[in-house]
């Protein structure tokens, strides 16, 4: 994909297209040689939306949570990054609008009560609220 240039980045970027990576699943296969080879941080450099995945948790023995443990480690994620990435995951979810944007707004929510909130308005907690029941 870098091959191509920061052109292709920024054409995904403008046009929010999710690509999904997979840390573990790109060691283990040899498509990296080491984490350093990885283009994450560029992705989120330029804020490509690039969720963290496991690929195969069967096949990779890794979680979600492990993903994003070694992406912390090695990346340095900021809180932000952190929150932007886990994000990424919802805004390029194979399922309904609606239903995205539930999981969308629950998903900040749960953020923010883990200290990773972001800004939040009233209309988007009273919009939460009603989702809630």
């Amino acid at each position: 994909m870098l091959e191509q240039g920061e052109g292709l980045l920024h054409y995904l970027r403008d046009r929010r297209v999710s690509v999904e990576v997979c840390l573990t699943s790109n060691l283990q296969t040899g498509a990296i040689a080491s984490l350093a080879d990885h283009p994450f941080r560029q992705l989120l450099d330029l804020e490509v939306r690039a969720p963290l995945c496991t690929d195969n948790r069967m096949v990779s023995d890794v979680t979600l949570t492990d993903e994003y443990l070694l992406a912390w480690e090695h990346f340095k994620l900021t809180p932000k990054e952190i929150r932007r990435t886990v994000l990424y995951g919802f805004k390029g979810a194979f399922i309904s609008y609606e239903r995205r944007r539930g999981l969308l707004q629950a998903a900040k929510a749960r953020l923010r009560e883990l200290g990773l909130g972001g800004t939040w308005n009233l209309a988007q907690d009273k919009a939460l609220s009603a989702r809630r029941g």
